[in-house]
This record gives C-alpha cells, sequence and structure tokens, in this order.
C-alpha cells in the first residue's frame, strides 16, 4: 500500500518493528576491563613513562566514570601516564570546552580522576 499526501507527494508502506535488547548487566566493570585489556595484548603494547590519552565521550554509557577510572588505573599499572581527553560531540557544542562541561555532569572532573582533564 502506498500512502499519497495532499501535496501529491508518495510515501512507502510503513511497519511496525519492534526491538528486544539484550538485557546483559556486566557485574564486575573492574575485571571486565582488565581482562579486555589483556585478550587485546593492550597491556604488553603499554611501556612505562608512555604518555596516554584516554578519549572520553558522553553518548548514553552507563558507568562511564567507574570506566574511565578503571581503563585509567590499568594504564598507570603499566607505568604509563594517562590523560583524558574529551571526545568532540555535537551536544558539548562541538568544542572541547562544551564537552569538558558535559564530562564533568557525569563527575568526570580532574578531583575525581586525580589529574588535569
Amino acid at each position: 500500500m502506498i500512502i499519497e499526501n495532499l501535496n501529491g507527494s508518495v510515501f512507502p508502506e510503513v511497519i511496525k518493528v519492534k526491538q528486544k535488547f539484550n538485557s546483559y548487566k556486566l557485574e564486575d566493570i573492574d575485571l571486565a576491563i582488565t581482562q579486555e585489556m589483556l585478550k587485546k595484548n593492550i597491556k604488553a603494547k603499554i611501556k612505562p613513562g608512555m604518555s596516554i590519552a584516554v578519549g572520553v565521550g558522553s553518548r548514553g554509557i552507563a558507568n562511564l566514570l567507574e570506566i574511565v577510572k578503571d581503563v585509567i588505573n590499568v594504564i598507570k599499572e603499566c607505568g604509563a601516564n594517562p590523560f583524558v581527553i574529551p571526545a568532540m560531540g555535537s551536544h558539548g557544542g562541538a568544542t572541547a570546552e562544551g564537552q569538558k562541561e558535559i564530562l564533568a555532569s557525569y563527575d568526570i572532573t580532574e578531583d575525581n580522576l586525580g589529574f588535569y582533564l
């Protein structure tokens, strides 16, 4: 069936779609991050004294502060020096300062991470 509006534009048939999302919940974020970094051999690539940027966005990631802290801790355990960079997003005004403010609304601040953002 084709639908026609008053201006003569033709629209294709629309059908209702239902999506069911997996309800899996990660119980131990710290362990999962450590395991993933070992599995991907990331820890072996991190050398003492390296400066490593941790890009942090703000698009609806649950437990974002805990995840960022855990990633930073793994990097520090390897002897490297992590620092956070705000990943750009349009809802931060597409500026580093705007994105930094968005991250602060998620408690991702220099006070909570222990170093300058």
